[in-house]
């Protein structure tokens, strides 16, 4: 696939591009010096709105896509999720990011399963995920949750109960979580 720098710029102005890339661009002598040039976040950007220009994507570009660019790419273009595989994007995502694209493309779980990232979740981004996605329970690394995390997922999701170690509990917690969800009555005996 071939492009002209006025095709490029065409692409730009059409699809809003900030004023920064287009200026960008209008400098470079030629389409391929955009094209290989052009930061990562910018072929990011390219590709959510075009992704018929994947060819031109230079392999550079892709290496150097961070989490968040990757994030970007998925959300709206799901179809890059081999990309991202082979130049390891799965890897470079924050916890946040996997929330964000997981919410949109819960299909993603397997990857990061896989990718061995689930090391950088906490206990509030394990709830995060479970309130909204509770078929994710099945990954979650419980003992992240601290008493905060077990509060707030209890009080909203007592199915959970039976994942958590009431013994770390005191008392007023135990009220707290009764408060809202009596029903878990059997797992606080001994604290009320």
């Amino acid at each position: 696939m071939t492009i002209t720098k006025e095709e490029i710029m065409q692409i730009l102005q059409g699809a809003e591009a900030c004023l920064r890339s287009v200026s960008w661009a209008e400098l470079q002598p030629n389409a391929e010096t955009i094209i290989r040039d052009a930061r990562p976040d910018w072929w990011a950007w390219i590709l959510r709105r075009h992704p018929d220009l994947v060819e031109l994507c230079p392999e550079k570009s892709w290496k150097e896509f961070d989490g968040y660019d990757w994030e970007y790419l998925l959300e709206l273009r799901p179809r890059f999720a081999e990309q991202c595989t082979l130049y390891e994007g799965w890897t470079k995502m924050t916890a946040e990011s996997w929330i964000c694209l997981l919410e949109i493309h819960p299909q993603f779980i397997e990857n990061l399963e896989r990718k061995s990232t689930l090391s950088k979740f906490d206990g509030e981004d394990w709830v995060n995920i479970i309130m909204h996605k509770p078929q994710f329970a099945a990954y979650a690394d419980w003992e992240k949750l601290d008493n905060c995390d077990w509060i707030y997922l209890l009080t909203g999701n007592p199915e959970f109960a039976d994942k958590c170690d009431w013994t770390r509990f005191d008392k007023l917690q135990v009220y707290r979580i009764l408060h809202e969800q009596p029903q878990l009555h059997k797992y606080a005996e001994e604290k009320v």
